[in-house]
């Protein structure tokens, strides 16, 4: 019927008879807290007596272990008062009914090395279930291959077989029957109950799938999402979207906020709108009778809240900028980080792009440049960062020799996987963006001077764990080095 935003929706609700205009279907996707507040008003709409909303609304959270089932059979069902009745289904996953691999395989081996057999065996049948297997088709030693798993990809899954078996053994089996997308779809085309509305929130919504184009037709679409991103118009939304909530709460409050406040507001407290309205609500008590919020009130009433996380500290050194990453170093300890926590990222990252100033430099490198978009990179530079990959894997195996057969072929395997994930660059093949941005900040150093970073790493290592040196002075020592302009490092430099 129509899509409308998170602003448009609370103003819609709000109108006198809009429960009347309701179609028996919403959708809301988007930022939690943004979600919450449209559900309040909407519930709030259909039931303006407080009292009736507990008998009426039925909240379903898969999440938590509910049945989605439970939720059909609601809708499904008469009422037995007289009045409307909601069916709230939170966090069910319709549109990603294509399991996310990754998180999906972390989670098992997790359970796994905890000794939580049955609950890894049950996200296991969950695979088999999504790839409409049976428990028969991956008994092992073909667990992997059966499941469409690519050993090089995930080095560090190793239960998989054992997890197989266990399921073997206890004559557990994948679920049949329709998925919970199914479900829902098969039900919104035949219609509910009388009375009965459904209420989706879902943390994202893909406009492609047939759910969401069925939803769309026969009820309402609420956007609630908000860029998650760090570039300036990310940012911007960011900000628009705290500016709102916090006008609403100040006129509620019948107080104002100097601009100059609420950007050190927000410069504390980052984007977490919980947190962000927690604090103008201090501030709020705080002025007392005063109609207007200083930056001063700011900075007595609130602590800083925001955490710098430790990619932005890569990101800096990586862009040379010496002054911020100084600033996110300071920042960092102050968090509680370890002096070799922060130095094991510096060392992650740089070999990282030490890694990637390898394929510029290669012979495989026929068209990037650090000014391509990034749809001319997954189109023509990933194919060919696919092939280096493809060529550090076969001098991989080389290096460790043909198959020794036997016994020892699982060991052999095992190895040269290891070697392969320290080595390639596009460990996940689907994620092409992080490449394109890493490739970029590789381009700042020349392969000489990665090569002179790498050596000063090592020094750094000895300096931090046996020199007996101030260790924040040999992290700001080596972040002076590395965003300094080039020059060739001294055999005796320290």
């Amino acid at each position: 019927m129509t899509e409308l935003d998170y602003r448009k929706a609370l103003e819609f609700f709000s109108k006198k008879g809009a429960a009347d205009r309701l179609p028996p279907v919403l959708l809301i996707f988007g930022e939690p807290y943004l979600r919450e507040q449209v559900i309040d008003a909407v519930i709030k709409c259909m039931f303006p007596d407080g009292a009736a909303q507990g008998m009426c609304v039925e909240v379903i959270d898969p999440s938590r272990g509910d049945e989605i089932a439970d939720a059909i059979e609601h809708l499904s069902t008469f009422s037995l008062l007289s009045g409307k009745k909601v069916v709230l289904l939170k966090n069910a996953s319709l549109f990603s009914p294509r399991i996310d691999m990754d998180e999906m395989l972390a989670k098992i081996q997790a359970s796994y090395e905890k000794n939580e057999i049955k609950a890894a065996a049950r996200m296991f049948c969950t695979i088999l279930s999504a790839r409409k297997l049976s428990i028969e088709d991956v008994a092992p030693p073909d667990t992997a291959k059966a499941i469409g798993m690519d050993p090089g990809k995930y080095p560090n899954i190793t239960c998989l077989e054992e997890i197989a078996q266990y399921c073997i053994n206890e004559n557990m089996a994948p679920r049949k029957g329709p998925s919970r997308t199914e479900g829902i779809l098969n039900l919104v085309e035949k219609g509910f109950a009388p009375g009965n509305y459904l209420v989706v929130s879902e943390e994202s919504a893909d406009r492609r799938t047939s759910v969401f184009k069925h939803i769309e037709s026969a009820g309402i679409v609420i956007d609630c999402s908000v860029p998650a991103g760090n570039l300036k118009a990310d940012r911007d939304a960011q900000r628009k979207v705290l500016h709102d909530l916090a006008a609403k709460r100040l006129g509620r409050a019948r107080r104002r906020m100097n601009p100059t406040a609420f950007h050190r507001c927000l410069e504390i407290t980052g984007y977490n709108i919980p947190l962000f309205l927690a604090n103008i609500d201090k501030l709020i008590d705080y002025v007392g009778n005063r109609p207007e919020i200083t930056p001063k009130d700011v900075d007595d009433v609130l602590v800083r809240t925001r955490k710098d996380p430790i990619y932005e500290f890569t990101g800096a050194i990586a862009e040379k900028k010496m002054d911020a990453a100084l600033i996110y170093l300071y920042s960092l300890l102050d968090q509680g980080y370890h002096h070799l926590q922060i130095f094991k990222a510096i060392v992650n990252h740089m070999r990282r792009l030490y890694l990637l100033r390898g394929f510029i430099d290669s012979g495989y490198n026929k068209n990037w440049s650090c000014g391509i978009s990034y749809d001319y990179f997954k189109k023509t530079v990933f194919p060919d960062i696919a092939a280096y990959d493809n060529e550090l894997k076969n001098n991989a195996e080389r290096l460790y020799g043909p198959s020794p057969g036997g016994v020892n072929e699982k060991q052999w395997k095992q190895s040269i996987l290891k070697a392969c994930s320290d080595l390639v660059i596009a460990k996940n093949p689907k994620n092409a963006y992080p490449i394109y941005r890493q490739l970029i900040s590789a381009g700042r150093f020349s392969g000489p001077e990665l090569e002179q970073i790498m050596i000063l790493l090592a020094r750094t290592d000895i300096r931090l764990k046996k020199s007996g040196q101030n260790p924040v002075a040999v992290i700001e020592s080596l972040i002076f080095a590395i965003c300094r302009p080039y020059k060739t490092m001294s055999s005796d430099e320290d």
